[in-house]
This record gives structure tokens, C-alpha cells and sequence, in this order.
């Protein structure tokens, strides 16, 4: 089995959580694996690499607010 390093977003009721994970390359074997180590959390993405320590969590409302797209190009948050 080939695997790779992710970074995992998880939820688990109102908490979201990002962890530094490394799981099968293959995106469905990959959920599978994370959900197994983590049954309580439902898995939000998977970014390749590891991003955890320099991650943001703002929480459930963050990711309530229904947008399907994230760029990941937009600094208008450094910006304002």
C-alpha cells in the first residue's frame, strides 16, 4: 500500500479539528483510513502535505456558511 501525508479536516459535532495524517494515496481508501483512526469525526477534506501547525480552525459557523468553493488565492482577509 502506497501512502502519502494529508492534512485532515475533521468535525466531530461543533468542533472541527486539523490533524497532520499519513494514509493510503487513493482518495476513498484514504477517508477510509482516516475515519477509522477518528470514528467519532466526519472527514471535511484532505489536503495533500502537512499544513496542521499552520492551520486556522474558526469553528462549526466557519464552515455553516453553505460556499462550495474555497480560493485559495484570495487574501482579502490580510487585505482588510
Amino acid at each position: 500500500m502506497h501512502t502519502k501525508s494529508f492534512t485532515a479536516v475533521l468535525m466531530n459535532k461543533n468542533e472541527v479539528c486539523v490533524v497532520d495524517i499519513t494514509a493510503p494515496i487513493e482518495k476513498i481508501c484514504a477517508k477510509a483510513y482516516i475515519q477509522s483512526h477518528f470514528p467519532e469525526a466526519c472527514v471535511i477534506a484532505l489536503i495533500p502535505g502537512q499544513h496542521a501547525e499552520h492551520a486556522y480552525v474558526y469553528g462549526h459557523a466557519a464552515i455553516k456558511t453553505g460556499n462550495k468553493h474555497v480560493d485559495p488565492f484570495d487574501i482579502t482577509h490580510i487585505i482588510e
